[in-house]
């Protein structure tokens, strides 16, 4: 019997896309439920399209994605828009914000809604927000991908490490939150804690020599080596209380729970989703008081650490690995396996692959990602690019 082919498409294979949708959906090619590809937005060809059954747009907000999925729907395929962020809202405060803020784009991402016939998301939040603009909605969570095997808890004779993991946007945030907090736990615990930001940079590293930074890893592969590698007994996840941050999903629970880090998260959406408070990981109220008593906490009792280490591994293992989301997705968006395009000739569509100057799409992609602190990364890659060519 036929199997449905699957296509999906992205700007470019950020980790949300990987995570939440590539993966899940090449393990259902892999045990052979499915025929898959993924395409770049502007790889995507007449012969993907005529391939396609099912066709899946993540994150989609430029013009030529839209003309994709405007072409998918009229010749009948299956159309779908995946999204694990409220686009529509980014605040002012977010790197990307310009970006995601012009009129062309709001509108591009709206379009793209209404021309999907369904809206699959990871938030409850967003499902609500966005489901007057499709015709239907389902809330499916990613998987964790970072599922090994149990790390080895940290001995008592080494010092407690302590991590971030996230990107710069979350700069501003860290800096009015965490600073105190992280001068108090430095201060009381001295070379018996370690401290590393992964991707984030606040002010305050460079005032403390006991705080070790680590570039963030566009690449997804290289980001898993690094976050499994840093062996954190701690890790943190502050984030803002707005309408915008709890539409986010609680992918920080699902890395530090693969990697043996016992969290601490802020006390509300999208975390109190999954977590409970001294079961499996630490909740706390954004203040610097809670977040300093939520660290000591931790550092001070080993065995509440270890505790919420096994839980939180143990249920990634029960319900989120990456075969369990796929087989979700098989009982819920059902079309994945059943749906089956009208036949159609290749001349009969309309859409032409654009030759977009490959220049011009990388720039756009770093604007995209880093708003306005793009001028400078779009600089140090030109003078990487000279100096290679010169050495």
């Amino acid at each position: 019997m036929d199997k449905t082919n699957v296509l999906a498409y992205s700007f470019r294979e950020i980790p949300s896309a990987t995570v939440g949708v590539i993966k899940p959906l090449k393990t259902l090619m892999i045990n052979k439920i499915i025929n898959f590809r993924y395409a770049n937005s502007l790889q995507v060809s007449k012969e993907d399209i005529l391939w396609a059954d099912v066709v899946i747009c993540i994150r989609g907000t430029e013009a030529i994605e839209l003309k994709i999925i405007e072409e998918c729907r009229r010749i009948g395929k299956f159309t779908i828009y995946f999204l694990d962020d409220d686009l529509l809202s980014v605040p002012k405060t977010a790197n990307s914000f310009d970006y995601f803020n012009m009129e062309a784009i709001q509108n591009n991402i709206k379009v793209i809604l209404s021309n999907c016939a369904l809206l699959w998301t990871t938030n409850s939040n967003i499902q609500d927000k966005y489901k007057r603009f499709t015709n239907d909605t389902i809330v499916i969570d990613a998987p964790a991908l970072l599922i090994d095997t149990m790390p080895v808890f940290n001995g008592k004779d080494k010092p407690i490490r302590i991590g971030f993991a996230g990107g710069i946007d979350h700069n501003r945030f860290l800096n009015t939150l965490l600073e105190p907090v992280i001068r108090n736990i430095i201060e009381k615990y001295s070379d018996s804690v370690q401290i590393e930001f992964f991707g984030a940079r606040p002010d305050f590293i460079k005032k403390n020599d006991n705080i070790h930074h680590i570039p963030f890893a566009d690449d997804y592969s290289e980001y898993v080596n690094v976050i499994k590698s840093r062996e954190w007994d701690i890790g943190l996840a502050p984030l803002e209380d707005s309408e915008f941050h709890k539409c986010k999903y609680f992918n920080k629970y699902l890395e530090y729970g693969a990697i043996g880090a016992a969290g601490i998260y802020s006390n509300h959406q999208p975390f109190t989703f999954i977590v409970k408070d001294g079961f499996n990981g630490v909740l706390v109220e954004n203040t610097i008081h809670e977040w300093t008593i939520g660290i000591e906490r931790l550092i001070e009792n080993p065995k509440l650490r270890q505790s919420i280490r096994e839980q939180s591994y143990i249920q990634l293992k029960d319900s989120f690995t990456v075969e369990k989301i796929a087989i979700t997705l098989t009982k819920y968006i059902v079309e994945l396996t059943t749906y089956r395009a009208p036949l159609i000739l290749e001349k009969d569509i309309r859409y032409k692959k654009v030759s977009e100057n490959t220049l011009l799409y990388k720039i756009k992609a770093i604007i995209k990602a880093h708003g306005t602190s793009s001028f400078g990364i779009i600089m140090k890659k030109i003078y990487l690019k000279i100096k290679n060519k010169i050495l």
